[in-house]
């Protein structure tokens, strides 16, 4: 298959649901790759990173990776991912981030150019059922609004999400209390610190006091209570508090993942192609994974375009127990459809190229930037 262009669009997205999130005027930026062939077929890929930085750096991030794109032959949707092997730009951070969504961009053309699901595209028969849990449960929600949020929960859902650690300990001990104690017989209950976005991350000394208290509730699990990069403290955690530990949607580079693979006894490794680097990476942790015994959730903070990929990469391995569902409503959802209701989807959303220039752009830079 030969790309005629790769172009990168600033969705400006308006969003309903009970809190602000952190975000400006309840907006925010959803970054979108669109790449293109040579008979005029698109495919999108979202990038989460892109929601922090200004639409005219992530677009000049995004041209320079594609630069050479149009000299190549792709044989297979990976081919461009590992093709770019350079270690000192594609060994990590922004750059693999902003790779991994032309990578899902091209995977999503693919599945097009060949009118199949991605599970018909990889062969695979046996389907997963992950579950799914609402992901909302901000801090900037009271202990009452969490409340009614949980008593109001629908069946659609198996499990509750909330974050901590921006307030003072005795609201946010009494936030998780309401969580608890309103959520239906069954259900469980998720408590994320948040550490990888927390301006002041606790220690490891804090990060134990901390979890010994949320456990009183009785959590499936305890995310990120100590920054991605406390690798240190992250194995004497777990090893304190064995499979309750999740961790890993701020993963990005190949050592970053291997190391936190071989954290036995960390209860979930949260994968995210959006975030992680692409579908392709994605699709390589999750093999080495399936060798051996690690329970995964997959993340999703972005549109229905990383909710659909998202759940459909959990749909492949039977060991993908939870999928996450944001507490927002994005004014694009609709457009986009849900891989949930929509098991035959072709691709990754029902986008197209007319759809996309109806929808708002902004290049502003000063919109979708979380406040704190």
């Amino acid at each position: 298959m030969q790309i005629r262009s790769v172009l990168y669009h600033p969705l400006l997205m308006s969003f309903d649901g009970p809190s602000t999130y952190g975000y400006k005027d309840s907006r925010r930026i959803i970054g979108v790759c669109e790449v293109v062939n040579s008979d005029g077929l698109s495919g999108f890929g979202e990038i989460y990173a892109a929601s922090y930085l200004p639409p005219e750096f992530a677009n000049s991030i995004v041209q320079l990776l594609a630069t050479n794109i149009s000299a190549m032959k792709l044989n297979f949707p990976s081919d461009f991912y590992q093709d770019f092997t350079i270690p000192f730009i594609s060994n990590g951070g922004i750059i693999e981030t902003f790779l991994g969504g032309i990578d899902i961009a091209i995977w999503d053309l693919f599945l097009k150019h060949n009118q199949a699901t991605l599970s018909e595209f990889l062969g695979f028969k046996v389907l997963n059922q992950p579950k799914l849990y609402f992901s909302s449960g901000s801090n900037f929600m009271s202990a009452t609004e969490i409340a009614v949020e949980c008593k109001n929960l629908g069946s659609l859902f198996d499990g509750y999400k909330l974050r901590v650690s921006l307030n003072e300990l005795d609201d946010d001990l009494s936030r998780v209390s309401a969580a608890a104690e309103n959520l239906k017989p069954g259900v469980n209950l998720m408590v994320d610190a948040i550490m990888s976005t927390n301006p002041r991350p606790w220690d490891l000394s804090k990060a134990r006091r901390m979890i010994k208290l949320f456990s009183d509730f009785s959590p499936l699990w305890i995310e990120e209570p100590l920054h991605p990069k406390n690798l240190v403290g992250y194995a004497e955690l777990t090893e304190d508090y064995p499979n309750l530990i999740a961790c890993g949607e701020a993963l990005v580079s190949e050592i970053e993942f291997r190391a936190f693979e071989g954290l036995t006894k960390l209860g979930f490794i949260q994968l995210d192609a959006t975030q992680n680097g692409g579908l392709t990476k994605t699709l390589e942790v999750l093999n080495r994974l399936s060798l051996g015994n690690h329970n995964v959730a997959m993340h999703i903070w972005g549109s229905k375009l990383s909710f659909n990929l998202n759940y459909q990469v959990a749909r492949l391995y039977n060991f993908i127990s939870w999928v996450e569902y944001p507490g927002y409503i994005l004014d694009t959802d609709f457009t986009f459809g849900n891989s949930h209701e929509q098991e035959d989807m072709i691709g990754f959303s029902n986008l197209n190229s007319s759809l996309l220039k109806d929808l708002k752009h902004s290049w502003s830079g000063d919109h979708g930037v979380y406040k704190i």
